[in-house]
């Protein structure tokens, strides 16, 4: 994995907002890795995800009422704040706030609308300028044509 390199984080239950992430990542050169890509047959599940965490720089989090509740992904964020990763938080279905992890609540999170929302394309059009430029555009209008 790259410097560069991007560990996507989330539910089993959000897996298609997380390929079309994946994708779009891809499409524009970043070097992305999620779970059920890299674990290969017979590896030990939780070394290759500590492993996929440590060699990158950036976690992005799906935020989904199952994500939050979920050991797993809890897990990965604590390895990831345990070795100094920017953590990007991206909201694909609402939550409660109360209930995300410590290390995420403080940090601007990133909605993708359920519907068109002007004021919601405006704040996702800034921040994707801070990571991947035109990924985050084209989730909006993934999102949004759903």
């Amino acid at each position: 994995m790259a410097d560069s390199a991007v560990f996507i984080s989330s539910s089993s239950r959000d897996s298609e907002f997380a390929r079309r992430l994946l994708a779009d990542l891809q499409n524009e050169n970043h070097n992305a890795w999620v779970y059920w890509q890299a674990v290969e047959a017979a590896e030990d599940f939780w070394q290759a995800i500590e492993i996929g965490i440590e060699a990158a720089n950036t976690l992005v989090f799906i935020l989904s009422p199952d994500s939050v509740t979920s050991k797993y992904c809890n897990q990965e964020i604590d390895h990831a704040v345990t070795h100094n990763k920017r953590l990007i938080p991206v909201v694909c279905r609402n939550v409660d706030a109360a209930v995300v992890h410590e290390a995420l609540r403080p940090l601007n999170w990133i909605f993708f609308p359920e519907a068109n929302d002007d004021a919601a394309s405006v704040q996702l059009m800034h921040a994707s300028k801070l990571f991947v430029g035109t990924v985050f555009k084209r989730m909006i209008c993934l999102k949004t044509s759903e």
